[in-house]
This record gives structure tokens, sequence and C-alpha cells, in this order.
């Protein structure tokens, strides 16, 4: 499974995200760059601004429309706010797995 992570926000989801990143290494899963080479898009949300949150909801409508199939998870804040698919898209789901809440590597068994 080749998957593809994007962050959005401060150190401390770079950090989440490097969770969910080891994690999904572990189960032999390969990071990729680009999101078109991915089956899976991990997308680490935050929505500390409405301008930040704008910029995520772009971002996610663009990949997943970018390739027909890929799964795209949305972890972070974006479950605090607001549970709805970023862009009601087929495919597009917001997981709720933030590191400080609950485990963020929660969203890799449900992905495989």
């Amino acid at each position: 499974m080749n998957v593809f992570f994007h962050t959005f926000g401060c150190r401390a989801n770079q950090y989440d995200t490097e969770l969910v990143r080891l994690a999904f290494a572990e189960t032999g899963a390969t990071v990729v760059d680009d999101p078109t080479a991915a089956d899976v898009a991990i997308v680490n949300s935050c929505t500390v601004t409405g301008e930040s949150e704008a910029k995520l909801r772009r971002f996610v409508g663009r990949i997943a429309r970018g390739r027909e199939g890929l799964e795209t998870v949305v972890i972070g804040c974006l479950f605090l706010s607001d549970v709805r698919s970023p862009c009601e898209i087929d495919n597009v789901w917001v997981w709720p797995a933030v590191p400080w809440m609950s485990s963020a590597t929660m969203a890799v068994p449900a992905v495989i």
C-alpha cells in the first residue's frame, strides 16, 4: 500500500503526522511524496483559523478528485469542529484520531 501524508498546522501536528507515518511504515506501507501515486492519503488538519480550514478543504478536494479510488483520511482537529466530509466527496472521511485525545495510529487498522 502506498500512503501519502500532508500536514497543516504547527509542529505538534507535524509530530502527530510522523507518529501515524511510523505506524503505517511498521505495517509495510510505502510512503510516497505524490498523492497521485498513493492508495491512501492521510491529511492532518488544522482549523485554528477560517483561512486554514478553507485551505484544508481545497487541498483535500483537489487530491481526492485528482486520483480515482484514492482513499483520503483527515485526522486532527477538524473532527472536533466538523465531522462531515471536508468536501462532501466520496472516499474522503474524517477520522477521530488526534494523538493528544486518543491514538492517531487507530487510523492505521481502519484504513488497511
